[in-house]
């Protein structure tokens, strides 16, 4: 499994563009999310053109989530786009319904349906499914509207926008990495978001390989920075940012 970061901030872009990861694994190109990092494809053009199918998969639809979907036409015009997303019964309305409603004329010039040469939108439940032969696991987290961590052959987890939930990675592996939020320097009681200081006490014995902080904070300072590079130092953590890459 290969892994690009695309956008590694949440809500607004700064050093990086938000939340948008590429992975190519068992012959499949699978995005997560659908923020401005989508913005970065271009740099990734050459494995774009290897694939004649694009599968998106949605934590959620928060605009830093989901607004770089505008920036996927002038590279799907030959390709299928598929899109999954959570629907009902956590959403009133389906996956197609509101990336529709995102992309109404008077928002773009170009409807959902004439993003790519097909497109075809799915509504998953905690149950997963199936991308080929590639098992998607997902898990319901707590946000201000429900968002769900996506995890892929047991390989990658991505977990953001959401409250540090331990138990949400009870059944972990060794060899897995995680893609986690993290929003807060401190912990400040934070009902929605996550702190460094509650992963890294709360992963410390999950036995995970490597985890990678994103959907970071764009009002950090150096300061902060510096505080965070200090605390994980010598730790299987590191902060993410647009470009880096990893075989997994």
């Amino acid at each position: 499994m290969q892994l690009y970061l695309l956008g590694c901030n949440g809500w607004i872009p700064g050093k990086n563009e938000t939340s948008c990861f590429l992975i190519e694994h068992k012959n499949k190109l699978i995005m997560l999310d659908l923020g401005t990092g989508v913005s970065n494809l271009s740099k990734y053009k050459s494995i774009l053109d290897e694939y004649d199918e694009l599968t998106v998969i949605l934590s959620h639809y928060h605009l830093d989530h989901t607004i770089g979907i505008i920036y996927l036409l002038p590279y799907l015009k030959d390709k299928k786009l598929v899109i999954y997303g959570p629907g009902k019964p956590y959403y009133s309305m389906s996956t197609e319904e509101y990336l529709s409603a995102l992309l109404r004329t008077e928002f773009f010039s170009r409807p959902l349906l004439k993003i790519a040469k097909e497109v075809k939108c799915h509504d998953y439940t905690t149950e997963g499914f199936k991308i080929g032969n590639v098992k998607i696991d997902i898990k319901k987290q707590i946000h201000s509207s429900p968002s769900f961590q996506i995890c892929i052959d047991k390989k990658l987890i991505y977990a953001t926008d959401t409250a540090f939930q331990a138990d949400l990675f009870s059944d972990v592996t060794a060899d897995s990495v995680l893609l986690h939020e993290c929003w807060d320097v401190a912990d400040f009681g934070n009902a929605k978001h996550s702190s460094l200081p509650l992963l890294i006490n709360g992963l410390k014995n999950k036995g995970l390989l490597k985890v990678i902080l994103i959907h970071l904070n764009p009002e950090w300072t150096t300061t902060d920075e510096k505080i965070i590079n200090n605390q994980i130092s010598g730790t299987n953590f590191c902060l993410g940012y647009d470009g880096m890459s990893f075989d997994i």
